[in-house]
């Protein structure tokens, strides 16, 4: 992980509060050693602007700076101290569109600079700002999991994007509506008008699906559903349906505090050819099932109006629950096949003909249910549930042990007519995909900006290179030049992985030599157009 801190303070002080406009976007990326490679490419004006623009804004605290340093610019509300870059690899050979990556955070990934709460946790790609949704965050056991909705996953290949945090001012952003298809974590008591339960009875299954006295409230963030009388029940959002297409995926965190045996719950959908109500006439649920013992096997149900129950037990060893504790359990429904996972792990699968019995609409569900002959109430609770897109085999997310970096230095911070500057460029870029190197030469007070030059930089690479020309008579007044060089991703859009910046002055004569300089020649010589001219033909002689 990349603390940025340090490089922020170091150009604040170079150039004051607008170059960190730039530098919040800096990245990074992975790996070794190699070429700097492919042909020089022309600057396009969006880039020259846009550094010109930041330039401007740096003029008085640049010439400033030829008497004093300026002092660091201290980090306002709408920055992030911390940041680093995460790799999505899409491995199914199909291009993904606005795709939910899970990415979990544990040990040395775990961000512990955050807030105790993971609220300024932010993600970006290309520069553009990410829904997420913040499933877990415990700052004492470092844990957490938040899925972040990627706006495109190229077939076969990976994107990467930036993780920031370290910003005590930021509120959370967490928006689990604005990452899945569906989702629901009730977080109000309006949430509680959004559900309906039905119930079924494993002895009367041809009519197992009709409206059932269920009650509904909040305890502690949870829904509790409860049925006075004994007997299962199944939870439905309301007026809520979706178009068919499989794979289907749903997730549910779910517990069963009560103090009886043989518990167990599922969480899967419900297909049907209308709006999903009990006044639909045929419909199949289908869902992965928990038991609770471990002498049992976990379930996968599939029940249909007016016929039998279908009830087959995996072939992999008993899988206990631990049913007072939350519990996650995700189904996925494919066509001819369901996969049950619980916490993330795979515990079972089934053969079925799912696409046989499916209909034009589906809508979530969660099933709590206790052997029939258990009197009294039986309850339930959900923490949330949401339906997302699926892909086989899901992206792979990791975190990029090596960063890209880039750095300039000069022999020295002032230059008289004459002498010879020497220049240092670092460049690593440890990824395995090729990176664009820019170098620009800024002179503010002459709104002048030139590329220096503008190169591929190939994956695995990491050389320093030197540069050296002598200082012309660019006239009797000193002036102040930024050197700005940086390493973005071209195919993110330009998103900047890592920059640095190095203030130098031209400074023609010393205290008390002003006699001895000679006049500029040459038109222009003093002007930003003559400026800007010397200045390229100096930079193609360095070249």
């Amino acid at each position: 992980m990349l603390n940025m801190m340090k490089k922020y303070e170091k150009i604040t002080k170079l150039c004051h509060a607008p170059l960190i406009f730039l530098l919040s976007s800096g990245e990074k990326k992975t790996r070794g050693k190699k070429k700097l490679g492919g042909d020089e490419k022309k600057m396009t004006t969006k880039t020259s602007r846009k550094v010109l623009a930041i330039a401007f804004l740096t003029t008085a605290v640049v010439l400033a700076a030829t008497s004093a340093a300026a002092a660091a610019t201290p980090l306002g509300s709408g920055d992030w101290a911390f940041s680093t870059t995460l790799r999505v690899s899409e491995n199914s050979g199909t291009t993904l569109h606005e795709y939910p990556i899970l990415v979990n955070l544990s040990g040395e990934n775990f961000p512990t600079e955050a807030k105790t709460d993971g609220g300024d946790l932010r993600f970006s790609f290309a520069g553009q700002e990410l829904n997420y949704w913040l499933e877990e965050f415990d700052g004492v056991e470092k844990r957490g999991a938040v899925w972040v909705r990627v706006p495109v996953l190229p077939a076969g290949e990976s994107v990467f994007l930036k993780m920031r945090w370290g910003n005590p001012a930021a509120a959370s952003e967490s928006k689990g509506n604005a990452v899945f298809e569906f989702f629901d974590n009730f977080s109000s008591p309006s949430s509680l008008n959004n559900w309906q339960g039905f119930s079924w009875d494993r002895d009367d299954c041809i009519d197992f699906y009709y409206p059932a006295e269920i009650n509904f409230s909040l305890d502690d963030g949870w829904l509790r559903a409860y049925r006075p009388t004994q007997g299962s029940f199944v939870l439905k959002p309301k007026n809520i349906s979706f178009d068919t297409k499989f794979p289907l995926v749903v997730e549910a965190e779910m517990k069963m505090p009560m103090d009886w045996w043989n518990k167990n719950f599922g969480v899967g959908v419900l297909f049907g050819n209308g709006s999903l109500t009990d006044t639909d006439t045929e419909f199949t649920a289908v869902f992965a099932y928990g038991l609770e013992y471990e002498s049992e096997k976990p379930y996968l149900i599939k029940l249909k109006k007016g016929s039998n129950i279908y009830i087959d037990r995996d072939n992999n060893p008993g899988y206990s629950f631990n049913f007072t504790q939350p519990n996650r359990l995700k189904t996925v429904i494919y066509a001819s096949h369901l996969e049950g996972f619980h916490e993330h792990h795979h515990i079972l699968s089934k053969d079925y003909d799912i696409q046989k019995d499916s209909d034009s609409k589906f809508a979530p569900i969660v099933e709590f249910n206790t052997d029939a002959w258990h009197p009294g109430e039986i309850e339930g609770f959900a923490n949330w549930i949401f339906i997302r897109k699926h892909a086989d085999p899901e992206p792979t997310v990791s975190f990029e042990i090596g960063e890209p970096s880039v750095s300039v230095a000069t022999d020295k911070t002032e230059y008289r007519i004459g002498d010879k500057m020497e220049v240092a460029v670092s460049v690593a870029n440890p990824t395995n995909c090729s990176l664009e190197f820019q170098w620009f030469w800024v002179v503010p007070e002459y709104s002048v900006c030139v590329p220096v030059l503008t190169k591929s930089v190939a994956a695995e690479y990491s050389e320093s290179l030197e540069f050296s020309f002598g200082i012309p008579n660019w006239g009797a007044e000193p002036f102040g030049n930024l050197f700005y060089v940086q390493l973005s991703d071209a195919a993110a859009g330009g998103e900047v992985f890592e920059c640095d910046a190095l203030w130098w002055a031209y400074v023609p004569y010393w205290k008390g030599e002003a006699g001895a300089v000679p006049a500029a020649t040459g038109a222009g010589a003093e002007t930003g157009a003559g400026l800007e001219e010397n200045l390229k033909r100096v930079v193609e002689r360095m070249r």
